[in-house]
């Protein structure tokens, strides 16, 4: 069984407010309205594609949009990348869309700090 971990992050600049998010271990949906959610699967991309100038074995990691969804309008899947398997990606987010339909949002501050306040002397 998956966990998943929820919280809300502060985004200060451009006045977005708080970002609602739940996060597995290959895979997170993101809210700015706690109704809109974004799926998105950590992915690592090939190290030996085109321009990688075979740069090394491993590619890096990173989250790619895989779905949005809302409990109006249902599940809409964006069109994938060819070189992303998206059989890794349905199992990535299976549990997270059954999961986030029975959250409330919005969740507990993620970052407790203000850290955009600090002065110039960092306190």
């Amino acid at each position: 069984m998956t966990t998943f971990q929820c919280f809300s992050l502060r985004r200060p600049a451009p006045l977005r407010s708080t970002v609602q998010v739940v996060q597995g271990d290959d895979a997170r949906a993101l809210s700015y309205d706690g109704v809109n959610w974004q799926f998105q699967v950590l992915t690592r991309q090939p190290s030996h594609g085109w321009g990688s100038l075979n740069a090394g074995l491993s590619g890096t990691a990173a989250y790619v949009v895989y779905a949005v969804w809302s409990a109006e309008e249902g599940i809409a899947y964006l069109p994938g990348n060819p070189l992303v398997d998206t059989v890794a990606m349905e199992r990535a987010t299976a549990a997270l869309r059954a999961f986030v339909p029975t959250v409330q949002a919005p969740f507990p501050a993620g970052d407790p700090w203000e850290l955009w306040l600090l002065d110039t002397a960092d306190e």
